[in-house]
């Protein structure tokens, strides 16, 4: 019997295997939505969404320049023009739809960012990477995320970098597709202020790529394109003086912020980091963030040792570890007492997913 069984075609496993994957990991936030989620709106969304948004919308008045008006720090135009569609298809305002939605749209990124890192860390990682990434995210911490409706910004960044950076860096610089990564990162940018970080992290393996592999003038124009649209974007991010009291008032509170962003889920007691901040960084600290980006630093310092061609795709891997540690440094200076709240610890946890994809890559030999 077995002598005619035929084997899996390779499409329909990655269908099955990407359908179990979603299935599982929607289902589990789709469960804690159903046991702790509220339909009474929380938070930002009374003056975000309610007061700015809907209000005037419903009474004609929203103008298209008012969809990129700051909140906060950032300009969150994709999670602004999602409610409103949310708004129109349901006929009323429901954060219970949002939290559904929101949770569709977190399984869609890490889907992409898991396809990504699978073409990248080579062929035979990708049901590992599914495997790692479903176990990761089913622990709820970012539930304040999960179950408040006004979030989708933090999901909108992480697609949109994703596919941003794969762009920018394994297309050919100033080709088609490579300025839909332009577009792409332009679109993280609208959602949360960190997305900026997409265009640095692809200047920076542009740069590296020209200076030791390639020697192509364009790579050498789209990373100083994609500098000067960098700057543009953290020059033009709002300063809120009534912030103040949240960023990093030194460098040692930097540090020591950065230190336990770079460290999770590695942590130390709540008073020993009340102790660090006042004191400054700890060994212990920072002994953790080498634990935990050990294999992120061993991928770069092989890639700049064997010099890889412009088109290997490990290349997106080495973007990835610079664009977190965009994301992990922005939310160090500028939440810099609350660097470990809930809601930022889904852009941390990607750190830890990038380091498991450059420890699988570094095995397989890609």
């Amino acid at each position: 019997m077995n002598d005619h069984m035929r084997p899996v075609p390779r499409r329909v496993l990655l269908l099955l295997q990407f359908t179990a994957f979603a299935s599982a990991l929607l289902g589990v936030k789709l469960w804690l939505i159903h046991s702790y989620g509220n339909d009474v709106p929380y938070w930002d969304q009374w003056d975000g969404e309610a007061v700015g948004l809907y209000v005037p919308f419903l009474r004609g008045e929203l103008s298209w320049l008012e969809l990129f008006a700051p909140h906060n720090e950032h300009r969150i135009f994709t999670t602004r023009i999602l409610g409103l569609l949310l708004l129109q298809l349901n006929g009323l305002w429901s954060p219970l739809l949002e939290m559904a939605v929101n949770a569709v749209l977190h399984v869609l990124a890490l889907g992409t960012a898991v396809w990504l890192m699978g073409k990248a860390a080579g062929k035979q990682s990708l049901a590992l990477l599914l495997l790692f990434t479903l176990l990761l995210f089913a622990i709820p911490f970012g539930w304040e995320n999960t179950l408040a409706g006004f979030q989708a910004q933090f999901y909108f960044v992480l697609l949109f970098s994703v596919l941003s950076i794969w762009w920018l860096v394994v297309a050919q610089a100033l080709s088609r597709w490579w300025w839909l990564g332009v577009a792409s990162a332009v679109a993280a940018y609208f959602s949360l202020a960190s997305g900026v970080f997409a265009l640095a992290a692809a200047a920076v393996v542009l740069l590296i790529r020209f200076a030791i592999v390639s020697r192509d003038r364009r790579e050498l124009a789209g990373a100083l394109l994609l500098l000067v649209l960098f700057l543009a974007g953290a020059f033009t991010t709002p300063v809120l003086e009534q912030h103040a009291q949240l960023r990093a008032s030194d460098a040692p509170h930097f540090f020591t912020a950065l230190s336990l962003v770079l460290a999770w889920p590695f942590q130390i007691s709540p008073e020993a980091i009340e102790a660090a901040v006042k004191e400054g960084p700890l060994l212990k600290e920072w002994l953790l963030v080498i634990a935990r980006n050990l294999p992120v630093a061993a991928l770069v310092c092989s890639m700049l040792w064997k010099l890889p061609t412009r088109s290997n795709p490990a290349w997106f891997l080495v973007a990835l570890a610079v664009w977190f540690g965009g994301q992990a440094a922005a939310v160090a200076y500028g939440r810099s007492n609350d660097a470990l709240v809930s809601r930022y610890l889904d852009l941390h946890t990607m750190g830890v997913l990038v380091n498991f994809a450059c420890l699988v890559a570094i095995c397989t030999g890609s």
